[in-house]
């Protein structure tokens, strides 16, 4: 985006008393043209004056590809540390795929400005832990979190639910993260049932976050009634 459709965008927000706390800004990272789109979306992030930028760590079938891999996350954290910005990587299949993989690569990144973006529901699709243990490994290093949960514990089923519907203890993980000094931000994701790769009607979408909101309302998180 231009500098003045990005200022259109602020002003929009602004005008409904609305700002930006994330940005996300994903890519893919196996090759330098990959790193190169990811900066151009960093430098996006900055304009917005964000904290925290989320995108995907990738997933590494050898170790070539793995060394790749971690080169270009270091050199993407030095550019996201020149921005101001720290660079959230998404629990995902690949590098970050549960809150053990992600302490061992920050570990070997041991980078700043490289943290980790906990997605609650993601954990659940992709794996058979609990995000409420899960999460207990990684939460010194978590830096943006995505509230997503799942209606059962059956893995690759697009049972998404509104949060608090589900099987994901909400109360349990954030306790976890606040014990490690966690404060946000925290970002609605919701995937409901049967549109996967597809978007919800406005009237579905809306009923959704109204009862997430309400459910986290009444467990403290949200600070606004």
């Amino acid at each position: 985006m231009a500098d003045a459709a990005v200022e259109d965008l602020l002003s929009g927000l602004r005008t409904a008393g609305l700002a930006p706390m994330s940005a996300s800004v994903a890519a893919p990272l196996h090759d330098p043209a990959g790193l190169a789109l990811l900066n151009r979306r960093l430098d996006f992030a900055h304009r917005l004056g964000v904290p925290v930028a989320q995108a995907g760590a990738g997933e590494a079938p050898d170790a070539a590809a793995r060394l790749t891999l971690l080169r270009h996350l270091a050199a993407a954290g030095d550019y996201a540390a020149t921005r101001g910005l720290v660079l959230a990587l998404e629990i995902h299949p690949g590098l970050t795929v549960s809150g053990h993989a992600a302490r061992a690569l920050m570990a070997e990144l041991d980078h700043p400005h490289v943290r980790i973006n906990y997605d609650t529901g993601n954990i659940v699709f992709y794996t058979d832990l609990d995000p409420a243990q899960d999460v207990e490994e990684i939460a010194p290093f978590v830096a943006h979190v995505h509230l997503k949960d799942k209606a059962t514990r059956q893995q690759r089923t697009w049972d998404f639910v509104p949060i608090g519907q589900g099987i994901v203890n909400f109360p349990r993980i954030i306790d976890v993260l606040r014990m490690a000094g966690f404060r946000g931000p925290y970002s609605l994701e919701l995937e409901l049932p049967g549109v996967a790769g597809g978007s919800l009607p406005k009237e579905s979408s809306e009923e959704g976050i109204r009862r997430s909101i309400a459910y986290l309302q009444s467990i403290g998180l949200c600070p606004w009634q």
